[in-house]
């Protein structure tokens, strides 16, 4: 394809997105993942720990390039390490 027609058929449907208004946001699909975590017992280390990882979640739920459809939630265990 030459330079001229990649730059009409990019004003074409840059044109068409202006014409249809905002897209519908569809509801995005509830991934459900575990984390067991040491918060209590002789050694708490999941104090530290689940700050990180819901800290992590909260970064990848809003990246729409990281699986965009789908919205991360984090179910906490503890296993209570005595």
């Amino acid at each position: 394809m030459d330079g001229g027609f990649v730059k009409l058929l990019l004003v074409i449907l840059s044109a068409m997105v202006l014409l249809e208004g905002p897209a519908i946001v569809a509801e995005k699909t509830k991934l459900h993942i575990l984390g067991l975590y040491p918060m209590t017992g002789g050694w708490a280390g999941g104090e530290a720990l689940l700050p990180a990882a819901q800290l992590a979640l909260k970064h990848i739920n809003a990246n729409d390039s990281i699986l965009r459809d789908y919205e991360i939630v984090l179910h906490v265990g503890d296993t209570g390490v005595s």
